[in-house]
């Protein structure tokens, strides 16, 4: 077997960025559950999410690739090996 080490985290959710914002949510007994704003829920069963706060993209293109670049942006440089 092999070993694994985490070196560090990056979370992006509804309650912000980071493992501290997700923290600090869930210990105040907070839901980041909320009336669905972003798009018509009309023809959708539940009219509520938890959606990322202030997340953009151009015009028709993908959510994707703002969430991962905010994901990325939290994330230091691997270590180099100490063995």
């Amino acid at each position: 077997m092999r070993a694994v080490c985490v070196v560090d985290t990056a979370l992006v959710t509804a309650f912000g960025d980071g493992p501290v914002a997700l923290w600090r949510g869930l210990s105040a007994g907070q839901s980041a559950i909320a009336p669905l704003r972003r798009f018509d829920s009309g023809r959708y069963q539940s009219r509520l999410a938890a959606c990322v706060p202030d997340l953009k993209a151009d015009g028709d293109d993908s959510l994707l690739l703002p969430l991962l670049e905010r994901l990325l942006r939290q994330l230091q440089p691997v270590p180099a090996d100490s063995r």
